[in-house]
């Protein structure tokens, strides 16, 4: 994708103001895949973070590095006070949920019935099954998951959609993160650029304008 062309039209949205500042989104329309019988469900790391992400850990015990790096620290002796409500609105309140290793098997039990069809459960996909404690390691899983977006489709919906930042971002960072998208769409479809019918981005309340693959 040329970089002129994508800032020719980010300009375009740009001019779109508003009272507040709009989200930019990217629309990949699919072809060529049956969505009714192949699901096309994968994760995705942008250059830069498009919107705010909140992260929660569940620990086998208190992790005095960790509670300064995630929203929230969930404790395996807590995990019994999660009915069915409280469940739910932790899955509303987090966008990410990592675990140590080594209670796994108690936050699948837990809370796998709400977290699972969310598609919020920690996963070696995401990186989020925790192995590592380290400030380090704990600070850069939470920056990689904030910048990180799950794509599907659905039965009836052939498009992907995801927000790639919104008006208060730099040119620069949106470009990164539209070619980026794209580049990592292209690569998890079964037959890459083939698959593409076409590519819009838009403002939260404006129209959408077409961009070239190539």
């Amino acid at each position: 994708m040329e970089n002129e062309k994508i800032i020719e039209a980010l300009k375009k949205l740009q001019s779109e103001k508003r009272k507040f500042p709009q989200s930019i989104d990217l629309v990949v329309t699919l072809k060529g895949i049956d969505v009714k019988k192949v699901s096309i469900d994968f994760f995705i790391t942008l250059s830069y973070k498009s919107k705010e992400k909140r992260v929660c850990l569940f620990a086998e015990k208190s992790v005095p590095q960790a509670e300064k790096i995630f929203g929230k620290v969930v404790l395996k002796e807590n995990f019994s006070t999660y009915d069915k409500k409280a469940s739910k609105n932790l899955a509303k309140e987090f966008d990410f949920f990592v675990s140590q290793a080594p209670v796994m098997a108690s936050v699948a039990s837990s809370f796998g019935k709400i977290l699972g069809p969310a598609g919020k459960m920690p996963s070696p996909a995401t990186g989020s099954v925790l192995t590592k404690l380290d400030e380090r390691s704990l600070t850069e899983l939470s920056e990689r998951l904030k910048k990180t977006v799950r794509l599907r489709t659905s039965k009836s919906d052939s498009s992907l959609k995801l927000s790639v930042g919104n008006q208060n971002m730099s040119e620069e960072e949106i470009v990164a993160n539209i070619k980026s998208a794209v580049e990592s769409i292209v690569k998890n479809l079964p037959k890459g650029e083939e698959n593409v019918r076409s590519i819009l981005i838009k403002t939260t309340m404006g129209k959408p304008i077409r961009l070239e693959l190539k």
